[in-house]
């Protein structure tokens, strides 16, 4: 065996390894065109951009000396090769041979919930079990033509004397029709998911049937020779526009139409494109989002492109995957080239050692996979990268855009940017102006990617006018706890050039407190949702909740938010809660029954004192509390006194 391997940009290769990992444990490509439509189109493998080919990540032989190959399958981290000899099963990143049989296939292969089935020339349909095992056989009396269709938990195939069979995974024949005495060269059967149809072609004629029962609904004469591909294009949110998807070769030139499915007419603007035929190498047509694709000989057609590859003759169905929605084709000139769906301004070439004749693949993790006429398989590894930044606060560029978390267009609607909301931003100062409020002690090093620092010069400055009194201060001190008039906005490390965290998660805490007049000040780390809708100013943002830096606030995603209470600071009001047991001996004392605070509402209390052991100095709780909520505490009549006093 030998292997080529290609070199990564570092943030390309730290993704792709961990996109590959991720994805262990999906399936894809069950079947020859990836699904019952036949469209060619792995949308899972869209979350990932091609930058670049590369060389080949492994080539082996085919332990049989087969030369030809039908579509491979992906099958979680495995790759199933079938060819005219042999079925096997190999890893998908090593290239090792976890399994093969040996028997003359007539039919590409399909998956169908983690089993294989395939047809051999002696006429039998064969299913088998991911460890190769044979788990049943069918003898149909005729060969199976073309390759395998799946879908919901069935399975559909014509034979080579012309009958179209629907199985289910147990090997129970559900229906069988006889659609043309004279065997003839029928398409692979195609099944719509929005109708209860299933179509095949053969020579002049499309034949439509109930996929339920087998019975034929409609015949569609063609006036030429149909190609040997049929596929469909659909969507739920317009079923009336459901098209089949052909080509029809008459004299000589070789024509791309589509046929409306629920009108059954074809409609003249559907011929979308001649093609002059030389070696006739007429294969499925593709399609992504009501977007068509066919290739015959040098030409490749998509959604009203064209595209001349010269002396490059098309020689396989098409596979499309990739965010640009990028088309590959294999080629006779021993080369899988693929281009970008835009406008054919980005191609890729990954080389062979001989004609492609197999329909290359595209697993979910990027990989592509394909054989040569000299019974070589190939797996191809091209240089990839994320399509957007996958964690909008970790400072890499993922996506080679030069840009990085909130400076990112990718991470706009996740950072926020507070310009274009009414919360204000704070700067950052040598000194306040008159027009702004300082927030003291709050130091930071800089605007971006910095660790905090209480003793600092530079200032937190804040808008006025946010605040109910231009006079406002806010004044924040590092302390180990903060009491009940101060808020604790985050927690610190150490006191100086500092790491920083949500409040709670380090000993030390930065303490902030508004001067005499202000409003009841609220802060908080919080989402940049949160901050926009319920705060009044951003004061900065972290990188993270923990062992986090800090940076101005349209840098990172967690906002260090806060808010000054709308309504003025109430008189001290006295709460008597009757009942109460604070030591739960079941006797009631005066130092049982005496809770003073500052803000009573909806029964949650804040800023609470209380006289826990009777000596007549008030313990305090920094916590609001909810009075039935409380532990050591059973309340009930709560009672408001007018007077501040009782």
């Amino acid at each position: 065996m030998e292997k080529k391997f290609s070199f990564f940009k570092l943030s390309a290769a730290a993704f792709l390894c961990f996109f590959i990992i991720s994805v262990v444990f999906a399936s894809n490509w069950g079947m020859q065109g990836y699904d019952s439509y036949h469209t060619g189109y792995n949308p899972d493998s869209a979350d990932i951009k091609i930058v670049s080919g590369s060389g080949y990540f492994w080539k082996t032989k085919y332990p049989f000396s087969s030369e030809s190959f039908f579509t491979p399958l992906v099958f979680y981290d495995n790759v199933v090769f079938s060819g005219d000899i042999g079925v096997s099963l190999l890893n998908s990143q090593s290239s090792d041979i976890l399994w093969l049989t040996d028997q003359y296939n007539s039919a590409a292969p399909a998956l169908l919930n983690g089993s294989i089935f395939s047809g051999d020339s002696e006429g039998n349909l064969i299913k088998q079990s991911v460890n190769g095992r044979i788990v049943w056989k069918y003898n149909l009396g005729s060969p199976i033509q073309k390759s395998i269709t799946v879908y919901n938990d069935n399975i559909y195939f014509i034979t080579k004397n012309g009958v179209l069979y629907s199985f289910d995974q147990n090997g129970n024949n559900n229906w069988n029709k006889q659609i043309q005495e004279k065997i003839d060269d029928f398409s692979s059967p195609v099944v719509s998911k929005l109708f209860d149809y299933i179509f095949v072609a053969s020579g002049n004629e499309i034949f439509c049937l109930n996929r339920k029962n087998g019975e034929l609904s409609d015949t569609f004469a063609v006036e030429g020779r149909l190609g040997s591909g049929l596929a469909i294009s659909e969507e739920e949110e317009d079923s009336s526009s459901t098209k089949l998807i052909f080509t029809i070769q008459k004299e000589d030139v070789e024509k791309l139409y589509t046929l409306n499915i629920i009108s059954g007419k074809f409609d003249t603007s559907a011929e979308l494109y001649s093609f002059n035929t030389q070696d006739n190498y007429i294969n499925l047509p593709g399609t992504v989002d009501k977007r068509i694709t066919a290739a015959v000989n040098n030409k490749i057609y998509f959604d009203g492109m064209i595209k001349d590859l010269n002396d490059n003759i098309v020689t396989t169905s098409p596979a499309i995957g990739f965010y640009d929605d990028f088309i590959f084709y294999g080629t006779k000139n021993e080369k899988i080239i693929g281009f970008s769906d835009h406008d054919f301004s980005k191609s890729i070439n990954f080389s062979l050692d001989a004609s492609v004749f197999a329909d290359p693949v595209i697993s979910d993790n990027g990989m592509i996979f394909s054989a040569d006429s000299d019974g070589f398989l190939y797996a191809f590894l091209p240089e990839l990268i994320p399509t957007h930044e996958t964690i909008c606060n970790d400072l890499l560029d993922n996506d080679l855009d030069f840009q990085t978390d909130c400076q990112d267009e990718d991470c706009i609607d996740e950072c926020f940017v507070y310009g274009d909301s009414e919360t204000s931003i704070c700067d950052q100062g040598s000194s306040c102006s008159d027009s702004n409020t300082e927030i003291t002690g709050f130091g930071i090093f800089g605007l971006e990617n910095t660790h905090f620092d209480q003793d600092l010069t530079e200032k937190i400055c804040c808008p006025d006018y946010t605040f109910d009194d231009e006079q406002c201060k806010i004044n924040c001190f590092v302390k180990n706890t903060c009491t009940n008039l101060e808020i604790e906005v985050i927690s610190l490390f150490k006191v100086s050039n500092s790491h920083v965290a949500e409040p709670g998660n380090y000993g030390n805490s930065l303490c902030c407190k508004p001067e005499s007049g202000c409003s009841n000040l609220i802060c908080g780390v919080t989402t940049a949702a949160d901050c926009s809708e319920n705060y009044d100013i951003c004061i900065g943002s972290m990188a993270k909740k923990e062992n986090s830096h800090l940076g101005a606030c349209n840098e990172y995603y967690y906002k260090v938010c806060c808010r000054m209470d709308s309504a003025a600071e109430e008189q001290l009001s006295i709460m008597t809660c009757t009942k109460c047991d604070f030591d739960e001996d079941g006797t009631v004392e005066n130092n049982d029954i005496t809770l003073l605070t500052t803000k009573i509402q909806d029964l949650n209390i804040f800023n609470v004192t209380y006289d826990m052991d009777g000596d007549g100095k008030n313990s305090v709780d920094k916590d609001p509390l909810v009075c039935n909520d409380y532990v050591g505490i059973r309340c009930s009549d709560l009672e408001n006194s007018e007077e501040g006093s009782i």
